[in-house]
């Protein structure tokens, strides 16, 4: 009897460990079953999964609340710009900061943006006067990037920028503006050539992406560059489709080729790369882009 009761229970422990296993993953769980051999039926499945089960699980209550706005409302600004948030991701000094910076996962995207300040050069015979960062944490990658070209103006946005700016004070080719970006933009009479995003973008809501990405657009921006976590198996590719998958309670996987596609802007290179070794946060990679204003 008692074999039959140990039996019972280790089965139901099992049971329920799985369920709590695809449960809290039903995402994952769902989009590598019909990621495998995609079809009409398995974009109709995806595509029911996406717009029911996910808010239902994932935040309802925040998709009701947020999912249709252009921007952050007050009490979202007040959250994001809160002394936890400050800490984490506007901190003087980084958890990695022992590891060169362009082999930190924020320095993944110097690169791409070497590679666009050398294009903007061959295509308008000139260097770019000035490049913008929206979301620049303590603003060392401003700063290496201001170091590097004493001939370009970089300018840096995020809610707070006090870290930053006691850390890189001092640089004529350098400023930090504190404030909700969307809107400290909106009041910029500056035009940029090169705008870019590292580990920013997964905060904004759909239709604040396609605000960023208009404005932009409008400031006459001629390339905008992304540095942007995301899972590996997340439908990500160089097309014009405009998909927001909400991840958790404030973060979303966005298909950012499609809205920079619906913003005027072409994918010129679209790469995933993990994160840098000894540090594994699970299934997440970065997707590094690199757009270019059409003519």
């Amino acid at each position: 009897m008692t074999k039959v009761i140990n039996v019972f229970f280790l089965t139901y422990a099992f049971i329920f460990y799985i369920f709590t296993l695809v449960f809290s993953n039903w995402h994952m769980f769902f989009r590598r079953t019909f990621d495998a051999k995609p079809s009409l039926t398995s974009r109709a499945v995806r595509t029911f999964l996406d717009s029911s089960l996910k808010y239902a699980f994932l935040g309802d209550e925040f998709v009701r609340k947020y999912g249709k706005l252009d921007r952050q409302p007050p009490d979202r600004i007040l959250e994001l710009t809160g002394d936890e948030v400050f800490e984490i991701y506007g901190s003087q000094v980084f958890k990695h900061d022992h590891i060169p910076l362009e082999s930190q996962q924020r320095g993944f995207i110097l690169p791409l943006i070497e590679g666009a300040i050398k294009d903007f050069e061959m295509k308008f015979g000139k260097k770019p006067e000035s490049v913008i960062e929206i979301g620049i944490g303590n603003g060392d990658i401003l700063a290496k990037l201001s170091a590097d070209h004493p001939e370009i103006h970089f300018v840096g946005l995020d809610m707070k920028v006090d870290s930053a700016k006691s850390k890189h004070s001092g640089r004529e080719n350098l400023e930090f503006l504190g404030g909700y970006p969307l809107q400290v933009m909106e009041g910029l009479e500056r035009k940029f050539d090169i705008a870019f995003f590292s580990s920013t973008a997964v905060k904004f809501l759909p239709g604040e992406l396609r605000n960023y990405f208009s404005y932009l657009k409008d400031a006459n921006v001629q390339y905008i560059l992304m540095n942007e976590p995301t899972w590996f198996d997340f439908s990500f590719t160089a097309n014009d489709d405009t998909t927001s998958i909400l991840i958790t309670y404030d973060n979303w996987f966005h298909n950012f080729c499609g809205y920079l596609s619906e913003a005027g802007f072409e994918t010129k290179t679209l790469k995933r790369q993990k994160y840098r070794e000894g540090y594994d946060p699970g299934n997440v990679h970065v997707n590094l882009i690199a757009s270019e204003r059409r003519d």
